[in-house]
């Protein structure tokens, strides 16, 4: 479920866990996460005293961050 006014959504995880020995557990979890923009995260960075090195797509740390992109990599050194 998304949110877009508060900038939440609601994500289902399905988790399955092999033991070694074959046996399977399985559990749900429901997780409420905030999300931010590029900009959003670029600016709270800078508000707390970092510099913003790169951002790019997560996982594909080669390819430049998309607005269809869901996840994003950021590195940051203080300033």
């Amino acid at each position: 479920v998304l949110d877009e006014g508060k900038q939440v959504v609601e994500v289902d995880v399905q988790v399955r866990r092999v033991s070694p020995e074959g046996e399977a557990e399985e559990s749900e979890e429901n997780h409420i996460v905030r999300y931010l923009f590029r900009e959003q995260a670029e600016t709270l960075l800078r508000d707390v005293g970092f510099e913003t090195v790169h951002i790019c797509a997560f996982p594909d740390i080669n390819r430049e961050l998309s607005d269809d992109d869901w996840n994003m990599s950021v590195v940051a050194r203080a300033a």
